[in-house]
């Protein structure tokens, strides 16, 4: 999201409007009956992304005075042909994803719903890939797909078929004939209409007054009648025909709809979407600190092994959590406490084994773990009398006096997030309790553990024993039961 100016006459949150959330939707996110039913008002055809829709575009080229969306594209088809149609489309998401302000508007929503881990299913009718690139979710386009439904976390349907696959577009009259016909009969349909019977369902980026959407909506319900369970539309624009189509209207943006959710469930099972930017913080850190670790001669200081694999581990899990954060998966607090205890329980068993390079490692993906949920436990937040319990001083990995334009002043409010940046522990050594918090201590560290853990600097000299001065030891990652043998605890490089 852009650094801007939240006013009125903000392009971003202009309609970010206050609404009260219906608690029954955060029952049925809670008990993973939440669906997200999406349309173009949260992809490309808004203004913040295209200045022109690709409706009114094609409707200008093809010469046409045709009403409805379908029908415009079956007049450009038909004065242009099928191939010029398609290259119509391609070229908006190329032009789109071009420009950084107009692929951050149109990917905005995506990246939004992507931390919020109990949705895992979303039905959407746009073309783009977004859902799959922002929110990790796998497509599904036809109703054979259905058959791998359960091998998924998260799954989008796509029932008008996806840039990515151009023969599965659904864009003029004719192609919406035969894709009605075939949700009508096929497998795909059929479990849009079961969502549609047993979930609770949430349209976004739609307009009630659309003739396409009015058609579609109503053959997907026409078996509930008066059992539909209650169903939803999110938009900031009055829509009176809402009620008459069985839907509730929560008059805000896409945006501000799933922020609001995030916010209902951060004190109870949402990690906030802050901790990301505190393990990016962490992870910058750890490149710093691994790259002194390894200028380390293993010869004298032998122990300095640990070090290595416990840095493999910090940026390992660094990484993947950025990597995973479209899954939602290290959003969700019960699931990262769930690792952090299955990660210190198996440290504590490699340890007892003597795999005390595995030990290293595990301790170092287990800190990372803690790290994501420090703040939203303010665990480091403030002392008993609420004050700051850090000082701000210098970084000594970062080169920085300590000052930034982003950190708290003094009579600031405590800021978990800064804290747990200063405390996090970016060098590891066995029977060391010294802090080590830049190259100097962690100097001195290494002084103390010539005379430290002897069984741990006995493994560690073997390890190195025929390690070339220029070369390190990078821990596996390969760990199906989160253990390695200690005759094999790495691999040089």
């Amino acid at each position: 999201m852009p650094n801007h100016v939240h006013d009125g006459e903000c392009k971003w949150c202009a309609l970010d409007l206050d609404f009260d959330l219906p608690q029954d939707l955060v029952e049925a996110y809670t008990a993973g009956k939440l669906v997200i039913f999406a349309g173009a008002g949260i992809s490309t055809e808004v203004p913040t992304v295209l200045s022109e829709t690709l409706f009114e575009r094609a409707r200008k080229r093809a010469g046409s005075d045709a009403d409805t969306f379908p029908e415009v594209m079956q007049a450009f088809q038909e004065k242009f042909g099928r191939a010029a149609l398609v290259k119509e489309i391609r070229a908006r998401f190329t032009y789109a994803d071009s420009f950084p302000t107009a692929r951050r508007a149109a990917r905005q929503f995506h990246e939004e719903l992507a931390t919020l881990p109990g949705i895992r299913d979303i039905i959407t009718t746009n073309w783009d890939t977004y859902f799959e690139e922002a929110c990790l979710a796998t497509p599904f386009m036809i109703g054979e797909d259905i058959a791998y439904h359960d091998e998924y976390e998260r799954r989008v349907f796509k029932i008008h078929g996806s840039i990515s696959n151009l023969a599965t577009l659904v864009a003029t009259s004719d192609d919406y004939v035969e894709s009605l016909a075939r949700l009508g009969s096929n497998a795909l349909g059929a479990h849009l209409r079961q969502l549609l019977a047993t979930k609770t369902v949430v349209f976004v980026g739609y307009s009630l007054t659309d003739w396409n959407f009015r058609r579609l909506y109503e053959s997907l319900r026409a078996d509930l009648g008066k059992f539909a369970p209650r169903a939803y539309v999110v938009s900031p624009f009055e829509a009176p025909e809402a009620s008459a189509l069985g839907l509730t209207h929560l008059r805000t943006s896409g945006m501000k709809f799933v922020k609001e959710i995030k916010r209902s469930l951060q004190g109870h099972c949402i990690l906030p979407d802050e901790t990301y930017d505190l393990i990016a913080r962490i992870q910058s850190r750890a490149e710093r600190a691994d790259r002194i670790a390894k200028e380390v001669d293993h010869k004298e200081y032998p122990s300095v092994v640990y070090t290595w694999f416990y840095s493999d581990a910090v940026l390992d899990a660094c990484f993947r959590v950025l990597h995973r954060r479209g899954s939602g998966e290290y959003s969700d607090a019960h699931h990262v406490q769930a690792l952090a205890h299955s990660y210190a329980a198996a440290a504590q068993r490699a340890f007892k084994r003597g795999n005390y390079g595995d030990a290293s490692y595990l301790e170092g993906y287990f800190n990372v773990m803690v790290a994501l949920l420090s703040p939203w436990m303010s665990v480091n937040a403030a002392d008993n009398d609420g004050e700051p319990a850090a000082d701000g001083g210098a970084d000594p990995l970062s080169g920085q006096d300590g000052t930034d334009d982003d950190e708290a002043t003094d009579g600031d409010d405590f800021d978990p997030y800064d804290d747990c940046y200063e405390s996090f522990p970016h060098f590891y050594l066995p029977g060391i309790d010294l802090e080590m918090d830049g190259p100097d201590e962690f100097q001195a560290a290494l002084e103390a553990s010539r005379r430290r853990a002897p069984r741990q600097r006995a493994l560690a000299r073997s390890i190195v024993a025929n390690l070339g001065p220029d070369m390190v030891f990078e821990h596996t990652r390969n760990l199906p039961d989160l253990f390695a043998t200690p005759t094999s605890p790495g691999q040089a490089h």
